[in-house]
């Protein structure tokens, strides 16, 4: 089962229940719940009948849990006995009720911090939800290791129960399901242990290894010797920045010439112009210079501000590809005025690719970054509308971690949002094949490679919340 959002693992696994059809005027309707699990991992699908973002919600959806399988523990929620554990969809924020509900809130009916900063996260679940952006179905995992304080041990019996509420804004039910049952497969000896990966994917013989990568308000610079040793162990060729301080060209430079010219390479950074303080940059030890089409692309409304994008051609052998970094709009939800400045800012986007294309006759294009994909899913398919050189779509880079469970890029253990999908490369594949494709994180790697490479297995954690996107580009014609 693989955390991304599609839903092709799921169909030889039958509804639990089918809850559609009775909930018209709601927000939602419950739809179809699927239960699965595995040694390591509870899993749920859930229908939604509306296309939606769940951690968006105006009201909250509650999902019910009995984890260990025993009505006489835990406390009656709803209608329902023994519920130990509560995922809220949305929830009210208990410090600021006027603000909009957003995000996963993870509460356990039988523990009551003393303290506020010890409310349970959900990350002490582990729970991750796909996809990111609008949907009329998600998906759902849960660590079945999860302990948490003064809670009945979850996960670990023979078998679960929940059941779904949809709480409105005005805080009555407009929905809900019976509770269901789930009963657990045997446990193998393997246990709840992780897979790690022992190496990365070695580069594919004549391939161009591109990379996207959001370093966190210019981190890369904060923490030159943390982001140096991760740029070594990927060995990139071109690198795609966002989140680079705007007067930070000189400090970059230096960067790449005192710590990542170790083999005599003579790296080329550009530094955007659009973004104030937050811009795009470019790296690469092929030759390259900056594209004008994409140097300064207005807002129609400010033409005094630009969207954070920029352009590099890039010469490898000899053709020209064209590379674009690229930073959204961030926030909101479907429909959204967030989501509208999107997709505005994609269609300037990808009228300026297409401008650099015609006029200066590249032999391919790569575009990446932080597309802050939390709305709807149409900006992404707007920014590489017809700019493939057969007048196709740019297709979606599809990578996922090597351990290969889920595509998450984004992740932050302070934040209400559970991770998600941000970050996307897209590619012009008539002429380019993807060799090689992952989102690295040290968490998935052993300790051999971690200790090899003299690097923590929280180093990716520490030196950004989004993770790099890394592709091996082989031309195909």
């Amino acid at each position: 089962m693989r955390m991304d959002g599609i839903f092709d693992d799921w169909q030889d696994i039958a509804d639990t229940l089918d809850d559609s059809g009775d909930a018209a005027e709601a927000e939602l309707d419950i739809g179809a719940l699927r239960m699965h699990s595995d040694d390591r991992f509870v899993y749920l699908s859930i229908g939604l009948n509306r296309e939606l973002n769940v951690q968006r919600l105006d009201g909250t959806l509650e999902l019910l849990m009995d984890g260990d399988g025993d009505s006489n523990t835990g406390r009656p929620h709803h209608g329902m006995s023994g519920v130990d554990l509560i995922i809220r969809f949305s929830p009210e924020d208990p410090q600021r009720p006027e603000a909009d509900h957003m995000g996963v809130a993870v509460a356990s009916t039988t523990f009551d911090p003393s303290d506020p900063a010890d409310f349970v996260h959900h990350s002490d679940v582990g729970f991750l939800l796909a996809p990111t952006y609008a949907s009329n179905r998600i998906e759902c995992r849960l660590n079945r290791d999860s302990v948490l304080p003064d809670t009945p041990r979850l996960f670990g019996g023979e078998s679960i129960a929940m059941k779904l509420v949809l709480i409105n804004a005005e805080g009555g039910v407009s929905d809900d399901t019976e509770v269901v049952s789930h009963t657990f497969p045997s446990v193998s000896s393997e246990g709840n242990r992780p897979v790690l990966a022992e190496n990365l994917p070695a580069r594919a013989g004549g391939s161009l290894r591109v990379m996207s990568w959001n370093v966190l308000n210019g981190n890369i610079l904060k923490k030159p010797d943390l982001y140096a040793k991760m740029l070594l162990a990927l060995d990139p060729d071109v690198i795609l920045f966002e989140e680079v301080a705007g007067d930070s060209l000189p400090a970059l430079e230096s960067f790449f010439f005192e710590r990542l010219s170790l083999n005599g390479d003579a790296w080329n950074v550009v530094l955007g112009h659009g973004g104030g303080p937050s811009r795009c940059a470019i790296a690469s030890r092929l030759p390259m210079e900056e594209d004008s089409s994409l140097r300064w692309i207005p807002y129609p409304e400010r033409p005094d501000r630009s969207v954070r994008t920029m352009g590099g051609s890039v010469t490898v052998g000899d053709r020209r590809l064209l590379v674009a970094p690229v930073h959204l709009k961030c926030c909101g939800r479907i429909d959204s005025w967030e989501d509208e400045r999107r997709l505005e800012e994609v269609k300037l986007i990808n009228r300026a690719v297409a401008e650099a294309m015609t006029s200066a006759g590249y032999d391919g294009v790569v575009i990446g970054g932080d597309l802050n994909l939390v709305g709807g899913s149409l900006p992404i398919t707007a920014l590489g509308a017809n700019l493939d050189l057969d007048q196709s779509e740019l297709t979606i880079l599809e990578a996922y971690h090597l351990h290969g469970e889920e595509n998450t890029t984004w992740a932050s253990n302070r934040e209400r949002f559970v991770p998600g999908r941000l970050d996307f490369l897209l590619y012009s594949d008539s002429v380019l094949t993807a060799a090689n494709a992952f989102v690295f994180d040290t968490a998935d790697l052993s300790e051999a490679w971690l200790a090899g490479q003299a690097l923590s297995r929280e180093a990716s954690m520490n030196a950004s919340d989004h993770l790099p996107v890394v592709a091996d580009f082989v031309w195909s014609g």
